[in-house]
């Protein structure tokens, strides 16, 4: 884990741990400094309260229980179940901080879009997803020091960028094999988005409408998955001198996968619980 999980994770999970100091103690009723506080102690969440003149801890609940709670999916309005954690709710602790301190990224990333209306709309939530990938690879330590371009179109047009070679010019499992979406390679620095990738389900034609629900949502998570790919390579060379995959399969596709959690929380402004439940439904890279 000394990669790009470690400081992901470490930066996730530990940077949490002291959200009180370890000879306090939490539970209810006992006084607390700040109206609105939550801490997490013996397997529950706490939220400092106003009682009376006084400020306490209020009764908390379990953390480990599922809470039914309405999507704020832009498009989609049916209820979903959110199954949470205490590392869970660490995340979304530390992710609801850092969301209020996030400034533009001074990364730049350009992006090139093939002709069509759809490959426009395609673009724009690419757009906003660059944006807050960057700022989260910024929080996070990570750095390009190189420039990447970004394709956005239907397979025929992206062929001619799709550097030779590379995972993403074999016929396949890259473009040509009809893949959604990926990073060719640190040497190159080339991420696409094939829309025409996303609609068949094998050789079955699949309806789409990118502007909202569950279409939308599979754009954000498909490009942030594979923009945090070009990070950990960004950072295994940083750390190794490495310009391969470095980490294990499982390593590369659940930090990326973790990443684009954190990335849609920011896109949607919606709760980690919610985005982390939504990504263990796109399967992709988790089955294998």
């Amino acid at each position: 884990m000394g990669r790009f999980l470690r400081v992901l994770l470490l930066t996730l999970i530990f940077s949490l741990l002291p959200l009180q100091s370890s000879n306090a103690v939490i539970k209810a009723g006992v006084k607390c400094k700040k109206a609105g506080q939550v801490a997490i102690a013996s397997g529950k969440q706490f939220t400092c309260v106003k009682q009376g003149k006084n400020l306490v801890w209020g009764k908390g609940r379990t953390i480990n229980e599922a809470a039914p709670k309405k999507s704020n999916t832009p498009g989609k309005s049916s209820t979903i179940v959110t199954p949470t954690s205490k590392e869970v709710e660490q995340v979304q602790l530390l992710l609801t901080e850092i969301s209020s301190k996030l400034k533009p990224s001074k990364a730049v990333v350009d992006m090139i879009v093939g002709p069509g209306k759809e490959n426009e709309l395609v673009a724009q939530i690419v757009s906003s997803t660059i944006e807050a990938s960057l700022q989260i690879a910024e929080v996070i330590g990570i750095e390009f020091t190189r420039p990447y371009k970004v394709y956005v179109g239907d397979q025929d047009w992206l062929m001619q960028f799709m550097p030779p070679n590379t995972w993403c010019s074999n016929p396949q499992g890259g473009l040509p094999g009809g893949a959604n979406a990926g990073f060719c390679g640190f040497d190159n620095g080339v991420i696409f988005v094939n829309r025409t990738g996303f609609l068949f389900n094998g050789t079955r034609p699949v309806t789409r409408d990118f502007s909202k629900g569950e279409d939308r949502n599979l754009i954000i998570i498909s490009f942030a998955h594979e923009i945090f790919h070009a990070m950990q390579a960004e950072f295994n060379f940083k750390t190794t001198g490495n310009r391969g995959n470095f980490n294990a399969f499982w390593l590369n596709e659940g930090g990326a996968n973790v990443a684009a959690t954190l990335v849609r929380s920011l896109v949607d402004k919606i709760d980690y619980r919610e985005a982390r439940t939504w990504v263990y439904t796109y399967r992709s890279c988790m089955q294998t």
